[in-house]
């Protein structure tokens, strides 16, 4: 079995627990064990709006990763499968301890996945599907890193831009949920890839204990100039509820949400539904704050999908019902 490494964790290769667990989504898409990334510089991987020391984390944490493919892969390959898993298991500790108390969400929430499916395995099980299991893990969390870098907006002919692909899955891994269980609720709701389907699904079951009846998911921090754009693009098909677009914005308006509600058409096919910026309705906690400044696309830091009791007014949502809930996503485009 593995050590303990890195500060708490637990051993992957043995499938003791972790302290914190969740739900992990779709399954191992094979791919070469041997694949390595590509080398970047200083400057390339520079994260400016993180503070020094999670700029600095964010870099071990790929190098570390780098390393551990370099090292396990041939392992893999060369039949050394239990030494394959030490390996991974060993690194995938080491970066749970390097991200705690860092705003690393879902480089955590990628640990906690793995060690779910660990958990759930029989005894006897495929122990090179571990391997898949935590190689994946890391490749995750490595693309999630590169997810927190500054995107590149360009400006397709019709005007618009792709912030979110949500066709492929590494479209989901800078979101992580926010669900009313931070209110004493017990709603649950995650981003989660369909691989069957090639979509991206906010699922899962609102629940009324605790007084509880919404769920959402936010992304990353969005670190590009935003002002040119009027308003966002939804491509998908939904099970017939309302959902809201969530927008936060500038840090001095701590705990103002800015929502708009939406509907996608109960369909196998691709619908797409605009909203402009200028109908977001500000909230906090739900509830209408009418003095609040409209919102301006400038100020945009972060994306927000949600499910709620409550309209993007703060009113009753007629539409809502407690249960499983499933929408399915293949972009989130923003259009000028």
């Amino acid at each position: 079995g593995s050590s303990r490494v890195g500060g708490g964790g637990v051993g992957l290769s043995t499938g003791q627990r972790f302290p914190r667990m969740k739900r992990l989504h779709g399954g191992c898409r094979k791919h070469l064990h041997g694949r390595s990334f590509t080398a970047r510089s200083s400057e390339q991987t520079e994260m400016s709006d993180l503070t020094a020391e999670e700029r600095d984390t964010a870099m071990k944490i790929q190098a570390l990763i780098q390393n551990a493919i370099a090292i396990g892969a041939p392992k893999f390959n060369e039949g050394d499968i239990a030494g394959c898993v030490e390996v991974y298991g060993e690194t995938c500790q080491r970066i749970q301890g390097m991200a705690k108390g860092l705003r690393f969400f879902s480089v955590l929430y990628q640990i906690d996945k793995l060690v779910m499916a660990i958990k759930r395995e029989s005894p006897g099980s495929d122990l090179s599907q571990r391997a898949w299991g935590m190689r994946r893990t890391l490749d995750n969390v490595y693309n999630s890193l590169e997810k927190m870098k500054s995107p590149s907006l360009k400006i397709g002919p019709e005007g618009i831009v792709t912030l979110f692909n949500f066709k492929t899955e590494a479209g989901s891994l800078p979101w992580y949920p926010l669900n009313d269980v931070v209110m004493g609720g017990a709603s649950s709701g995650a981003l989660e890839f369909d691989e069957e389907k090639g979509r991206t699904v906010f699922e899962g079951s609102l629940s009324s204990a605790g007084n509880g009846g919404f769920a959402s998911v936010r992304s990353g921090t969005i670190k590009s100039d935003l002002s040119s754009f009027s308003g966002v693009e939804v491509e998908g098909s939904g099970d017939g509820r309302t959902y809201k677009i969530c927008v936060i914005g500038p840090a001095r308006q701590m705990g103002i949400v800015y929502q708009a509600d939406f509907t996608l058409p109960v369909d196998s096919s691709t619908a797409k539904i605009r909203i402009p910026f200028s109908s977001f309705n500000p909230t906090s906690f739900g509830r209408l704050v009418p003095e609040m400044p409209k919102l301006t696309a400038g100020s945009i830091s972060q994306f927000g999908l949600m499910i709620s009791k409550l309209t993007d007014r703060g009113d009753t949502n007629p539409n809502f019902k407690f249960g499983n809930f499933r929408l399915e996503l293949e972009r989130l485009n923003l259009y000028v």
